[in-house]
């Protein structure tokens, strides 16, 4: 069995909502100073992408509601602290 060209579209899909994600996630992975302010950074392009993508399919909408769902669980965690950052560190 082999791939159609809808196949080969969704995954094309598929990889235009990971791959901003993955060069965001890999800013904090590969930092060696990480700060709230580089975290919300890549919470601000994560969710810019899911935005962007979201309704190009049903495929996209499912995957893209599931991190939004993930994504405010930690978000709603971390807000607090990002406010208290800017708060004590408004250059941060």
């Amino acid at each position: 069995m082999y791939p159609t060209d809808d196949n080969w579209k969704e995954l094309d899909m598929i990889v235009e909502l990971l791959e901003p994600i993955y060069h965001a996630t890999n800013l904090l992975f590969l930092s060696s100073y990480l700060t709230l302010g580089d975290l919300h950074i890549v919470f601000s392009v994560i969710i810019c992408t899911i935005n962007e993508v979201q309704n190009k399919n049903s495929t996209l909408q499912q995957i893209t509601q599931k991190m939004k769902t993930k994504l405010k669980k930690y978000w709603d965690e971390l807000k607090e602290t990002f406010y208290e950052s800017v708060v004590l560190d408004p250059n941060n």
